[in-house]
């Protein structure tokens, strides 16, 4: 979404491998569901005719459910969130 200087965008994504997806090297099944989400919102405006101010801020989360068969004993430690802000100034200076 887009309006003025405002950007937002929301992404979410799951992903289902089944309970019985087959690994022909170490003849194994593993199982693998997980489920992201990602956000990130930014505003940039004109403050002044020589002053440009952006700032924003990013988040995502990620989580899978493995049944211990990729990720083993850390299977309950393997979930992340990622959260972020940031500005930039433009001063525009006026060459005579």
């Amino acid at each position: 979404m887009q309006s003025g200087g405002l950007f937002a965008q929301v992404f979410w994504s799951q992903q289902n491998a089944g309970e019985n997806t087959w690994l022909y090297g170490p003849a194994l099944t593993n199982f693998n569901n997980a489920e992201q989400l990602e956000g990130q919102v930014q505003y940039n405006w004109d403050v002044s005719q020589n002053l440009n101010l952006i700032v924003g801020s990013d988040y995502k989360t990620f989580d899978t459910d493995t049944k211990g068969t990729i990720n083993g004993k850390y299977e309950d430690a393997d979930e992340y969130s990622i959260i972020g802000a940031y500005a930039q100034v433009n001063i525009m200076q006026q060459i005579s």
